[in-house]
C-alpha cells in the first residue's frame, strides 16, 4: 500500500476483510508479516462491524506494532469473550496511528495474514 499522507485518524487508511466468524469461548491465533520503507506504527483488530450503530468493539484488543524496512512477524492469541459474531471485520489501520500523522510518501507491505482457531 503506497500512502501519500496518513490523514489525521488511524482508520483513514485501512486494509479490511469482512464477514469473519468468531465463536464465543473459542481461542484464535492471528499472525501477519509487515514492513514499511519508513519506520512507523500500524495496528490491527478483529472487531465488531459498527457501521449501523457505531459500536466497533475490538474483540482481539487493538494491537499496535512498529514496522521497519525488514519483514517482521506479528502475532497474538486471544479468546473470543463476546457472543458469537458472524460479521467480524479484520482491519489493519495505517492512518495516523497513535495520533502520528505522516506526510511523506511511503509504502507498507502486508503478507501472510492468518486468522485461525486454536485447537486444544
Amino acid at each position: 500500500i503506497t500512502i501519500n499522507k496518513t490523514g489525521n485518524m488511524d482508520w483513514m487508511i485501512q486494509l479490511k476483510q469482512n464477514n469473519i466468524v468468531l465463536e464465543k469461548g473459542k481461542k484464535y491465533h492471528v499472525s501477519l508479516k509487515a514492513k514499511s520503507d519508513k519506520a512507523r506504527t500500524i495496528m490491527w483488530a478483529l472487531q465488531r462491524d459498527g457501521s449501523k450503530d457505531d459500536n466497533w468493539i475490538p474483540y482481539s484488543d487493538t494491537i499496535r506494532f512498529n514496522v521497519t524496512p525488514e519483514f517482521q512477524t506479528f502475532e497474538k492469541t486471544f479468546t473470543m469473550e463476546n457472543a458469537t459474531d458472524e460479521h467480524v471485520i479484520f482491519t489493519i489501520s495505517m492512518g495516523a496511528v497513535s495520533d502520528k500523522q505522516i506526510k511523506e510518501t511511503h509504502t507498507v507491505v502486508i503478507d501472510s495474514v492468518v486468522v485461525e482457531e486454536v485447537k486444544e
